[in-house]
């Protein structure tokens, strides 16, 4: 996995990647029988089916942004590929005055959307997303999404069945210089409180999310103009999404945040107690194989996590830091980000003068979250 810069195999170190307790202690030696500790499993993902649609802008002004678009796709099909969820990729345009559009899926070679059995997945959204700048100019996204996901015709049912699912997260993502002008017919609360009863079951995610000119008044960039996009804007913090200049020069970040939020994959973890400092330990379970954290804490200039993950006879490493403020693990997620059902254990002493007066908690043990998206 391109994410997982530290993967080390190291010539030096040939431990077997099955990492057994007893743990370590921040000391390094084996805690003392009456110190209190705890181990935290959370489950990365326990929805793993995902259905994405893009809403493009396909206006005259949007070449460049489509551009930007297809050459950085496979930052964000990067979370998605060879991984453990099942997963649906659709684009549609925001124009809603082209009976051809209107909602419809833009496909292409023979594809209507992309998923995991697609044969060059990157190039085909490539293709999909080269929509071209002859659109309306009357930018519909929300109405193109919604008839997208609700197919209101006979046409459109017929090319998009298959690629919106009811057990499935979905997330839209819209990019546009414009905000939507798609009332009357859809408004903004109307379409968040469709998004909000979409799915039977509350804990299946949903949300939009919106690379469009920012508030309060837009941006302005070499490609041109953008005007705030507070509809869409608006939609996308109700619903949890989250929110992109168009006008950013750089789109690899960019795509990287939305690869990672529509993925369902988190790389923060709240601990269920409270540590002793410098005493948590990270460790992940990915099929047969586990990786390591290194507590960035523990890190120096002449102390690196390569040097510190040997010292400990590590072969896989990743690093990784905990927020006291939040009390929390974070990992890096430019190197290291939990799959799709990996397992994430978090050990660690009990501070034991601000843990709840029980005799469970004290007596230490192990907790299992399972916290899913």
């Amino acid at each position: 996995m391109r994410h997982l810069v530290v993967l080390l195999a190291l010539a030096a170190c040939q431990q077997p990647s099955i990492y057994n307790p007893p743990l370590k202690a921040g000391s390094g030696t084996v805690p003392d029988l009456g110190t209190p500790t705890k181990t935290d499993r959370i489950v990365q993902v326990t929805k793993p089916e995902v259905d994405v649609l893009w809403v493009v802008d396909n206006s005259c002004s949007m070449s460049e942004e489509q551009a930007s678009l297809g050459q950085n796709f496979p930052e964000f099909i990067d979370y998605f590929l060879n991984s453990n969820l099942d997963w649906h990729i659709g684009l549609v345009s925001t124009d809603t005055d082209d009976p051809g559009q209107n909602g419809k899926l833009i496909g292409a070679g023979g594809y209507p959307y992309i998923d995991s059995t697609t044969p060059r997945p990157v190039d085909v959204f490539a293709q999909m997303s080269a929509l071209g700048t002859g659109g309306s100019s009357v930018e519909r996204g929300l109405l193109s999404a919604y008839r997208a996901l609700t197919m209101p015709t006979d046409k459109i049912r017929e090319h998009n069945k298959g690629f919106y699912r009811d057990d499935a997260a979905l997330h839209i993502i819209v990019i546009s210089d414009e905000d939507d002008q798609s009332a009357p017919d859809v408004r903004r609360n109307e379409f968040v409180t469709y998004l909000q009863g979409l799915k039977a079951d509350a804990d299946i995610p949903v949300s939009l999310s919106a690379i469009v000119g920012p508030m309060p008044s837009g941006c302005h960039a070499a490609t041109g103009d953008a005007v705030p996009g507070s509809i869409y804007i608006g939609v996308a913090h109700a619903t949890g999404g989250l929110t992109d200049s168009i006008c950013d020069q750089d789109w690899v970040p960019l795509l990287q945040d939305l690869g990672l939020h529509a993925a369902g994959l988190r790389r923060e973890y709240f601990l269920s107690e409270v540590p002793v400092p410098l005493t948590v330990e990270v460790w992940v379970q990915d099929g047969d194989t586990q990786y390591h954290g290194v507590d960035v804490a523990r890190t120096s200039p002449t102390h690196s996590l390569l040097e510190e993950c040997q010292k400990e006879g590590y072969q896989n490493c990743f690093p990784f830091t905990y927020d006291p403020a939040r009390n929390s693990v974070v990992m890096d997620q430019e190197t290291y980000v939990p799959p799709a059902l990996a397992e994430v254990y978090i050990h660690y002493e009990l501070l034991s003068g601000l843990q709840p007066e029980n005799d469970d908690v004290l007596g230490g043990g192990d907790t299992d979250v399972s916290v899913g998206q």
